[in-house]
């Protein structure tokens, strides 16, 4: 169907007067009447009824009216958008997210990749840098979109969010720790121990869900800093301290050190995270909206199980 079609029903359906909407349509006024009969021809049915100078719409006039004002209304925005992205040249997009993890690069890649193939002109970008707290680097637009876990610093009117998926609590422990062997442990249990952290670690990981949950059980987890540089080190020098872990990151625990370690599950039923794609309520970037479609469509389909 000609979209003129519909958007000059539409025109002359707000005056009920050929002669004012071919005006406003900078058209002539039998030009406007061959379009309107061509629509009734097109769709099967009587939309305007003339009878003499009095003209009205019938009842299937006025309920066609209302689908042909929203579908013109969205053909205009659409074409509003993409003038935008025009005259800007080709847009650019930042996302944020920690691409060491396989299954946030699995995510990023296929979401940037079909983006690509649907809006060549969008070019795309991936910050992922420890330096720098991925809070501030959404809060001052340095991204325009940034997938972490859903932090208690994050749901604030000022940022929606795309729900991802879910991922459960874990811990690492060497094989020669008292708890090594066992399947699960339960939060209250870690009360007396030495957990693990890196300074640079984003404070949007997991470790402040690790003192979330501590707290709603009445203590303050002990943390011990490391700042070993190696991902090897980091974990043959465990020594009698936990690492808080979860299940989607243990592909990232190198092949060769992993059998000196014990994996085990956190048991308490709140000990989940929640990733999310967060980005500023106000955000003008016009790509954003676009990716976003494309991250939702690869997250349906994700196996993160």
């Amino acid at each position: 169907m000609d979209m003129s079609l519909l958007a000059h029903y539409v025109a002359f359906s707000t005056r009920m007067s050929f002669t004012e909407a071919a005006a406003d349509l900078h058209i002539t006024q039998s030009a406007l009447s061959k379009q309107i009969s061509a629509l009734e021809s097109e769709i099967g049915t009587e939309l305007v009824e003339r009878t003499g100078k009095n003209l009205r719409l019938t009842h299937a006039g006025t309920i066609f009216l209302e689908d042909a004002s929203a579908i013109v209304s969205r053909y205009n925005a659409t074409r509003r958008k993409l003038k935008a992205l025009s005259k800007s040249g080709p847009s650019h997009l930042t996302i944020g997210a920690r691409v060491d993890r396989p299954f946030l690069l699995e995510l990023v890649s296929g979401a940037v990749s079909g983006l690509k193939e649907a809006h060549a002109e969008i070019q795309t970008r991936i910050w992922s840098d420890d330096s720098v707290r991925h809070i501030d680097s959404l809060s001052n637009r340095a991204v325009d979109a940034l997938l972490c876990i859903a932090s208690r610093e994050l749901r604030t009117p000022e940022f929606l969010s795309l729900p991802l998926f879910d991922d459960r609590l874990a811990i690492i422990v060497n094989k020669h720790h008292k708890l090594a062997g066992r399947s699960s442990v339960f939060i209250s249990e870690l009360e007396d121990e030495a957990l693990l952290s890196r300074p640079n670690l984003s404070s949007l990981d997991f470790r402040w869900r690790i003192e979330e949950l501590c707290s709603a059980r009445g203590f303050a987890p002990s943390f011990e800093m490391h700042n070993l540089a190696s991902c090897q080190e980091f974990f043959l020098e465990l020594g009698n301290s936990i690492l808080p872990w979860t299940s989607l990151t243990l592909s990232s625990i190198p092949e060769s050190v992993r059998s000196e370690l014990s994996v085990i599950a956190i048991e308490d039923e709140d000990a989940q995270l929640e990733y999310r794609a967060f980005y500023l309520a106000d955000c003008p970037n016009p790509a954003l909206p676009h990716f976003l479609e494309h991250l939702a469509a690869v997250a349906a389909k994700l196996d993160v199980k």
